[in-house]
């Protein structure tokens, strides 16, 4: 179960958003208007007993994942704490995550693409400021999941697009952001 693109597992706070979510910064507009109406949205809590509703975290996500079709990550969009990430994959793009900075008339500043993407967030406090550095995750490996030209075959009458053969992707192991408890 999501609520408002958030969702508690194990103690671990996760923002889940689907393609246009992330762009329309659902999970974030979510936090943003908890705090500013006294922190009343209650999101699920998996416990050892079940399911429990508990309140947004003010520390904001340690994980986000998106899921999507034409997507990418938004670094305006994200509601994640200091060192946490976000991982995106894009089901029409196959491509390694790059970051740069965009140049275009209306949209200036940094952009990423690609199909399979995590970026880690930093975040910076001073008394007059308030700085977010964002770095592309770049050490994973990619594995296949059929062998190679049977996964047409495999998936046909599965999904209505074919773009690409399915694949794992396993990024290097990180550590979890911590938190205030």
């Amino acid at each position: 179960m999501i609520e408002y693109g958030w969702a508690m597992i194990d103690g671990l706070a996760l923002t889940l958003e689907i393609c246009l979510d992330h762009q329309m910064r659902t999970a974030l507009t979510t936090y943003i208007a908890d705090t500013a109406t006294g922190r009343k949205t209650l999101i699920p809590s998996s416990t050892d007993e079940g399911i429990e509703y508990v309140h947004i975290p003010n520390y904001q996500a340690q994980i986000s994942l998106v899921a999507g079709a034409g997507m990418f990550v938004f670094p305006e969009s994200l509601a994640l704490t200091d060192k946490g990430v976000i991982f995106l994959q894009d089901g029409l793009n196959n491509a390694t995550n790059r970051m740069f900075w965009g140049e275009e008339e209306c949209e200036q500043g940094l952009e990423f693409e690609g199909g399979t993407e995590a970026v880690q967030r930093r975040a910076f406090l001073s008394a007059t400021d308030i700085f977010f550095e964002h770095t592309a995750l770049s050490n994973f490996k990619q594995h296949e999941v059929y062998e190679a030209g049977s996964w047409e075959k495999a998936i046909k009458g599965v999904f209505s697009a074919k773009l690409y053969p399915p694949q794992l992707t396993v990024f290097e192991s990180i550590d979890i952001a911590e938190v205030p408890l």
